[in-house]
């Protein structure tokens, strides 16, 4: 399966993130996302979603000084969580 995907705009409330590094963020949270996306499929998921301008994901666990790499991956499971339930 191929899959395109872009996320237009990232909300994440009451989290302070430089610009460089809320750009970096998105980048790792797409990819993994679509990487999940591939590994374990759509199925009717995406359609269900589809006209949704939002999707509540799953909660996560934030430290300070967290890697954006690890941020960012589980913010893509989250968000794959939220299109799974």
């Amino acid at each position: 399966m191929n899959i395109n995907l872009h996320i237009e705009r990232l909300v994440l409330d009451n989290i302070d993130i430089n610009i460089d590094n809320k750009n970096q963020l998105k980048a790792v949270v797409e990819v993994e996302l679509k990487r999940l996306l591939e590994k374990r499929g759509t199925g009717s998921m995406l359609q269900l979603y589809s006209n949704q301008q939002s999707l509540k994901g799953n909660s996560i666990s934030i430290k300070n000084n967290q890697n954006l790499t690890i941020f960012g991956n589980q913010i893509g499971s989250a968000i794959y969580g939220g299109i799974e339930k």
